[in-house]
């Protein structure tokens, strides 16, 4: 079983209000339910993305990443029972997120993507007995957040549902969007605002 250590880190301390209700920012722009588990703090970073209809990009700049990160990491927290200190972020590391959004956005849509060193992130894993380890993201920055992404993804495809988030098929929307359907036929986040009627 993987899970996160509440043990200190570098942006890792006790919470203040282990209580509080995770809010993914992004995602709720669309007015969608969470992934389960850590693959709903994966969907709200895809949903920082620019939408006609549901506004700006919000990693555009370093301020703007800041407070998206200061969202999701807190709802990160508190879905974990942990408390993160988001990372401080510059023009460069919201640069750079928006990077990664693209690549990851191309794996989500099945695009072969090789060996990605240049956004490789950092994870301290920790054998706490013989049915458990636990791991933290680690670094500054974007990398801080490159781990706890690709931690997440991780342990999403090891559970199976990584398959079951998808990007909306409507261009204006591409939201992304945890395909609850049975033989995950879903293709858009929402068929009456997005699906083919809605399209002509």
């Amino acid at each position: 079983m993987y899970s996160l250590s509440s043990s200190p880190t570098d942006h890792f301390s006790q919470s203040p209000d282990r209580a509080a209700a995770p809010r993914w920012a992004a995602t709720a722009r669309y007015g969608l339910r969470p992934a389960p588990g850590g693959l709903a703090l994966v969907q709200d970073f895809f949903n920082t993305g620019a939408s006609k209809e549901h506004g700006p990009d919000l990693l555009r700049d370093s301020a703007n990443a800041q407070a998206w990160a200061a969202h999701a990491v807190r709802a990160w927290s508190a879905q974990r029972g942990t408390y993160c200190q988001p990372p401080a972020l510059t023009n460069y590391d919201a640069g750079r997120l928006r990077e990664f959004r693209s690549v990851l956005e191309r794996a989500l849509a099945g695009v072969p993507l090789g060996r990605l060193d240049s956004f490789s992130g950092t994870a301290r894993f920790t054998l706490v007995d013989a049915a458990e380890i636990s791991w933290m993201p680690r670094g500054q920055g974007w990398r801080w957040l490159s781990g706890a992404l690709l931690g997440e993804i991780m342990l999403s495809r090891q559970a199976g549902t990584w398959q079951r988030l998808k990007q909306c098929r409507n261009s204006a929307c591409q939201a992304a969007f945890y395909d609850s359907s049975w033989n995950m036929s879903g293709l858009w986040h929402h068929l009456g605002t997005c699906g083919p009627a809605r399209q002509h």
